[in-house]
Protein backbone atom coordinates (compact mmCIF):
# COMPACT_ATOMS: atom_id res chain seq x y z
CA UNK A 1 0.00 0.00 0.00
CA UNK A 2 2.82 2.06 0.47
CA UNK A 3 4.06 1.90 -3.05
CA UNK A 4 3.24 4.06 -5.96
CA UNK A 5 0.99 2.66 -8.80
CA UNK A 6 3.98 1.55 -11.06
CA UNK A 7 6.02 0.09 -8.29
CA UNK A 8 2.70 -1.83 -7.84
CA UNK A 9 2.60 -2.62 -10.97
CA UNK A 10 5.87 -3.39 -11.83
CA UNK A 11 6.39 -5.49 -8.14
CA UNK A 12 2.80 -7.72 -9.85
CA UNK A 13 4.33 -8.08 -13.11
CA UNK A 14 7.97 -9.56 -12.08
CA UNK A 15 5.85 -11.58 -9.48
CA UNK A 16 3.91 -13.12 -12.84
CA UNK A 17 7.02 -13.84 -14.54
CA UNK A 18 8.50 -15.39 -11.52
CA UNK A 19 5.81 -17.79 -11.23
CA UNK A 20 5.15 -18.52 -14.87
CA UNK A 21 9.16 -19.51 -14.83
CA UNK A 22 9.04 -21.41 -11.79
CA UNK A 23 5.99 -23.22 -12.90
CA UNK A 24 8.01 -23.94 -16.19
CA UNK A 25 11.23 -25.11 -14.85
CA UNK A 26 9.00 -27.14 -12.85
CA UNK A 27 7.60 -29.01 -15.29
CA UNK A 28 10.61 -29.58 -17.22
CA UNK A 29 12.04 -31.34 -14.46
CA UNK A 30 9.64 -33.86 -14.19
CA UNK A 31 9.49 -34.07 -17.59
CA UNK A 32 13.33 -34.89 -17.05
CA UNK A 33 12.85 -37.79 -14.25
CA UNK A 34 10.74 -39.40 -17.02
CA UNK A 35 12.48 -38.37 -19.88
CA UNK A 36 12.25 -42.17 -21.47
CA UNK A 37 8.48 -41.74 -21.52
CA UNK A 38 9.06 -38.49 -22.69
CA UNK A 39 11.35 -39.55 -25.48
CA UNK A 40 9.11 -42.93 -25.76
CA UNK A 41 5.87 -40.08 -26.56
CA UNK A 42 7.77 -38.54 -29.56
CA UNK A 43 6.38 -35.02 -28.66
CA UNK A 44 5.79 -32.93 -31.55
CA UNK A 45 7.73 -35.28 -33.83
CA UNK A 46 6.61 -36.38 -37.38
CA UNK A 47 6.32 -40.22 -37.48
CA UNK A 48 6.74 -42.51 -40.35
CA UNK A 49 7.06 -38.81 -42.42
CA UNK A 50 8.52 -39.33 -45.81
CA UNK A 51 10.68 -36.38 -45.16
CA UNK A 52 12.91 -36.86 -49.01
CA UNK A 53 9.51 -37.37 -50.74
CA UNK A 54 8.33 -34.51 -49.27
CA UNK A 55 10.97 -32.11 -49.77
CA UNK A 56 11.16 -33.33 -53.46
CA UNK A 57 7.43 -32.40 -54.18
CA UNK A 58 7.57 -29.35 -52.15
CA UNK A 59 10.87 -28.34 -53.80
CA UNK A 60 9.70 -28.92 -57.34
CA UNK A 61 6.57 -26.63 -56.59
CA UNK A 62 8.73 -23.75 -55.15
CA UNK A 63 10.99 -24.25 -58.10
CA UNK A 64 8.32 -24.22 -60.82
CA UNK A 65 7.14 -21.07 -58.94
CA UNK A 66 10.22 -19.51 -59.35
CA UNK A 67 10.55 -20.35 -62.89
CA UNK A 68 7.09 -18.99 -64.10
CA UNK A 69 8.22 -15.69 -62.12
CA UNK A 70 4.93 -15.82 -59.66
CA UNK A 71 8.36 -15.77 -56.79
CA UNK A 72 12.06 -14.67 -56.94
CA UNK A 73 14.69 -16.84 -56.41
CA UNK A 74 15.60 -15.57 -52.83
CA UNK A 75 11.65 -16.43 -51.99
CA UNK A 76 12.35 -19.58 -53.63
CA UNK A 77 15.48 -20.07 -51.29
CA UNK A 78 14.08 -19.04 -48.17
CA UNK A 79 11.27 -20.99 -48.40
CA UNK A 80 13.37 -23.94 -49.22
CA UNK A 81 15.55 -23.27 -46.43
CA UNK A 82 12.53 -22.74 -44.01
CA UNK A 83 11.05 -25.83 -45.06
CA UNK A 84 14.75 -27.84 -44.75
CA UNK A 85 14.45 -26.48 -40.98
CA UNK A 86 11.02 -27.47 -39.99
CA UNK A 87 11.32 -30.85 -41.37
CA UNK A 88 14.60 -31.43 -39.22
CA UNK A 89 13.05 -29.94 -36.64
CA UNK A 90 10.16 -32.40 -36.53
CA UNK A 91 12.33 -35.45 -37.62
CA UNK A 92 14.19 -35.04 -33.33
CA UNK A 93 13.18 -35.49 -29.85
CA UNK A 94 12.77 -32.01 -28.74
CA UNK A 95 15.51 -31.43 -25.59
CA UNK A 96 13.40 -30.95 -22.65
CA UNK A 97 14.89 -27.58 -21.43
CA UNK A 98 13.73 -26.71 -25.11
CA UNK A 99 10.35 -27.26 -24.27
CA UNK A 100 8.70 -23.91 -23.74
CA UNK A 101 5.64 -23.61 -21.31
CA UNK A 102 3.15 -23.20 -23.84
CA UNK A 103 4.45 -26.95 -25.24
CA UNK A 104 4.32 -28.18 -21.85
CA UNK A 105 1.04 -27.47 -20.78
CA UNK A 106 0.21 -28.56 -24.31
CA UNK A 107 2.01 -31.55 -23.49
CA UNK A 108 0.45 -32.95 -20.01
CA UNK A 109 -2.90 -31.85 -21.36
CA UNK A 110 -2.84 -33.94 -24.13
CA UNK A 111 -0.98 -36.99 -22.15
CA UNK A 112 -3.51 -36.60 -19.49
CA UNK A 113 -0.94 -36.06 -16.74
CA UNK A 114 -2.83 -33.37 -14.59
CA UNK A 115 -6.75 -32.78 -14.82
CA UNK A 116 -8.40 -30.20 -16.85
CA UNK A 117 -8.51 -27.62 -13.95
CA UNK A 118 -5.30 -27.64 -13.13
CA UNK A 119 -4.30 -26.81 -17.22
CA UNK A 120 -6.47 -24.16 -16.54
CA UNK A 121 -4.95 -22.48 -13.83
CA UNK A 122 -1.47 -23.19 -15.95
CA UNK A 123 -2.93 -21.41 -18.72
CA UNK A 124 -3.93 -18.22 -16.60
CA UNK A 125 -0.70 -18.32 -15.20
CA UNK A 126 0.80 -18.55 -18.69
CA UNK A 127 -1.53 -15.48 -19.93
CA UNK A 128 -0.30 -13.49 -17.03
CA UNK A 129 3.46 -14.10 -17.28
CA UNK A 130 3.28 -13.40 -21.33
CA UNK A 131 2.53 -10.09 -20.48
CA UNK A 132 6.78 -9.31 -20.67
CA UNK A 133 6.20 -10.51 -24.35
CA UNK A 134 4.46 -7.84 -25.81
CA UNK A 135 4.56 -3.74 -26.32
CA UNK A 136 0.81 -3.23 -26.52
CA UNK A 137 -1.20 -2.84 -23.36
CA UNK A 138 -2.02 -5.95 -21.30
CA UNK A 139 -4.27 -6.66 -18.14
CA UNK A 140 -2.05 -8.15 -15.65
CA UNK A 141 -3.90 -10.53 -13.02
CA UNK A 142 -4.51 -8.70 -9.79
CA UNK A 143 -2.99 -9.59 -6.01
CA UNK A 144 -5.78 -12.12 -5.30
CA UNK A 145 -5.94 -14.30 -8.59
CA UNK A 146 -1.37 -13.83 -8.30
CA UNK A 147 -1.93 -15.20 -4.06
CA UNK A 148 -4.38 -18.04 -5.94
CA UNK A 149 -2.04 -19.13 -8.35
CA UNK A 150 1.11 -19.11 -5.92
CA UNK A 151 -1.26 -21.87 -3.74
CA UNK A 152 -1.77 -23.86 -7.04
CA UNK A 153 1.94 -23.91 -7.75
CA UNK A 154 2.26 -24.98 -3.89
CA UNK A 155 -0.17 -27.37 -4.68
CA UNK A 156 1.09 -28.34 -7.99
CA UNK A 157 4.70 -29.16 -6.64
CA UNK A 158 2.61 -31.53 -3.76
CA UNK A 159 1.32 -33.76 -6.86
CA UNK A 160 4.75 -33.41 -8.66
CA UNK A 161 6.00 -35.04 -5.45
CA UNK A 162 3.58 -37.23 -4.99
CA UNK A 163 4.18 -38.40 -9.18
CA UNK A 164 7.77 -38.95 -8.75
CA UNK A 165 9.14 -42.29 -8.41
CA UNK A 166 10.68 -43.66 -4.94
CA UNK A 167 14.61 -43.72 -5.23
CA UNK A 168 16.67 -44.86 -2.03
CA UNK A 169 19.12 -43.10 -0.90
Amino acid sequence: EDLDDNSISSLRLKSWIVIGSALEVSLQVFLSIYITDYEKSQWQQWVDFAAQEAKDVIFDAINKLVSDKTILPEQGRSLKNAIRDEIKEHMKVHPVDRVMLDELIQFFSKNEIFDTDDIEEMRFIQLNRNCIHAFMERQIGNWYSLQYSIRFFVYLMELILSKLPDCEL
